[in-house]
């Protein structure tokens, strides 16, 4: 079955997320933004999901690594010495107190 050609009007709509029931528009077209769109939407789930269960959400923040807490405090744990485009695959990122 031949793969339907993705007209600009079309590719512009999935842009900025698009129909959630239909990515497969986005990803013929750019699989990079494909996988961005994924990940914003992995991201949004997860964050949501922490906040139903009252549940602290960790992030990076001003070059910090922060935990934000239900109640809306935010407990800095570690600041970030290098730069994130300086990291490498395989890079082993250690957040422990005290550490």
């Amino acid at each position: 079955m031949p793969q339907k050609k993705v007209t600009k009007s079309e590719y512009l709509q999935m842009r900025d997320f698009g129909p959630k029931d239909d990515l497969c528009l986005c990803e013929e077209v750019n699989i990079y933004e494909f996988f961005s769109i994924i990940g914003k939407r992995a991201a949004t789930n997860a964050i949501n999901e922490n906040k139903a269960m009252e549940l602290p959400v960790t992030y990076l923040k001003e070059g910090w690594v922060v935990r934000e807490m239900p109640g809306g405090e935010v407990e800095r744990i570690v600041e970030i010495q290098s730069s994130p485009g300086k990291w490498r695959k395989g890079t082993v990122i250690d957040i422990r107190k005290g550490h």
